[in-house]
């Protein structure tokens, strides 16, 4: 009823406020997005209202009406020339819904190949790419989409650990030392002292039966390692 006789910001508030009681204090996310909608109609260009509002929608598991508003959003983000980041995101988000609520991959894909299109190197997009590949135990691909990530990460820390699970399936899935080697010494050439990038190398080098290398990296992570327990799993 306050809300019926509220205007102007005191009818937001009120109606965000019954949103937030419906969905915290009475388990109702589906109620609460309903009132929502009611803002949504007025205010569709409030990111924050938009992102609360298809919260609630999953959790209500209205999925399709989630995924509609998304598509609202980036066609409007298209048609006023929004900056590339912000239609990528949007784009990221829908793939995420379709791939996971939906069950929808295909769509998730030509989702993420938009974004990719107006980002060329977005890193959400090359990780949910990645981890799309990954579900589908498409190693070579997955391999590939870790590999673009680390030339798209802005940390090091961020690089090395998607260079790191390349090696990995490299070396463990597809049976290609020379791509795992290419990925280890990538992480070298930026930090020598890398103890996962030199047991990767080590590894390689048991693969390979060359057992002089492998002792000879073993020993140089020893000297690089003081503490009890990390020495003791290598010896």
């Amino acid at each position: 009823r306050r809300a019926e006789l509220a205007s102007g910001q005191q009818w937001v508030d009120l109606i965000r406020e019954r949103a937030r009681v419906l969905d915290e204090h009475l388990d109702s996310p589906d109620t609460a997005a309903e009132c929502l909608m009611q803002l949504y109609a007025y205010q569709a260009d409030d990111e924050a209202l938009t992102g609360d509002l298809i919260g609630l929608l999953r959790r209500a598991e209205r999925f399709d009406d989630a995924a509609q508003i998304l598509r609202e959003r980036i066609e409007v983000a298209e048609e006023s020339a929004a900056p590339p980041g912000e239609i990528a995101a949007l784009l990221v988000r829908l793939s995420n819904l379709l791939s996971q609520d939906l069950g929808n991959p295909e769509g998730a894909r030509n989702a993420l190949e938009r974004a990719l299109e107006a980002v060329p190197e977005y890193p959400s997009a090359l990780a949910e790419l990645a981890r799309m590949h990954k579900h589908d135990e498409d190693w070579e691909a997955y391999a590939e989409a870790r590999k673009r990530e680390a030339e798209a990460a802005e940390e090091e820390a961020t690089a090395e650990e998607a260079l790191l699970e390349a090696a990995e399936v490299y070396l463990d899935k597809l049976d290609d030392h020379d791509s795992a080697r290419g990925c280890l010494d990538r992480v070298l050439s930026q930090d020598p002292k890398h103890l996962g990038a030199l047991q990767g190398m080590a590894d390689l080098a048991v693969a390979d039966a060359d057992f002089d290398r492998a002792l000879k990296l073993y020993e140089r992570q020893l000297r690089l390692v003081h503490e009890p327990e990390p020495r003791a799993e290598l010896l």
